[in-house]
């Protein structure tokens, strides 16, 4: 049975941008004599820290839909569980369409990670596809590595002496690496950050030897020679 047309709360999962765009001014086309939407302020909530991926779309994203709308459409960090604060955070909200999500489609394994406050699928709606990205594993140059073949080597010759950042515990760039080192056989000590934005700066730094992460978030780095992709 279709679900009734309403304003849910909103997820939108790294999609289309002009999917939402076109969706939603659409909807407001169809709505008739219905109240105009939105007809205030929209908060756009991130569910991890500023200067990450997810952050940096967001902003992006909530620019234009502001000029799209003619109302502010305001990004807000809601931090903390691994995701899970800011998923509740929207969960939470009035039904209405001005609290929304904006998270990656990570956001779907989450529940079965860790226990949360919400059931994303009774909770969440989601609305449009926004962005798609290349995952990239980045190391330090320091290591001397330049291709994967070489990285597994040398993990294999130091089982437990390499380290990598991710995002924090239950994290996407945690389960990426998890699953290279199932795949690969190899022991590498995981040092977990609070957001993929201080992993990233703690690879840059050389506090740790390697990071999976976006290729917009690793673009920088590797063409300022900080990091070997």
């Amino acid at each position: 049975m279709a679900r009734p047309r309403r304003w849910p709360r909103l997820a939108a999962l790294l999609w289309l941008a002009a999917g939402l765009a076109g969706g939603v001014a659409a909807h407001a086309a169809s709505a008739g004599t219905g109240p105009r939407f939105p007809a205030k302020p929209v908060h756009l909530v991130v569910a991890y820290p500023p200067g990450g991926t997810l952050d940096v779309v967001a902003r992006l994203f909530a620019g234009r839909l502001s000029a799209l709308w003619g109302e502010p459409v305001v990004v807000e960090n809601r931090t903390g569980g691994n995701g899970a604060v800011g998923v509740d955070v929207v969960a939470r909200s009035t039904p209405d369409g001005y609290t929304q999500l904006f998270n990656a489609s990570f956001l779907v394994v989450l529940e079965q990670l860790q226990p949360t406050n919400f059931d994303i699928g009774r909770d969440l709606v989601g609305v449009c596809q926004t962005t798609g990205f290349v995952n990239v594993l980045g190391v330090n140059p320091a290591l001397g590595v330049r291709s994967l073949p070489d990285l597994v080597a040398l993990a294999r010759e130091r089982p437990g002496a390499l380290n990598y950042g991710s995002g924090g515990n239950g994290s996407l760039l945690h389960v990426y690496m998890e699953l290279f080192k199932g795949s690969a056989g190899i022991d590498i000590t995981h040092v977990p950050y609070k957001g993929s934005a201080f992993a990233i700066q703690a690879l840059a730094a050389g506090e740790v030897d390697m990071v999976f992460d976006t290729s917009l978030a690793m673009l920088p780095l590797t063409r300022a020679g900080k990091v070997v992709p």
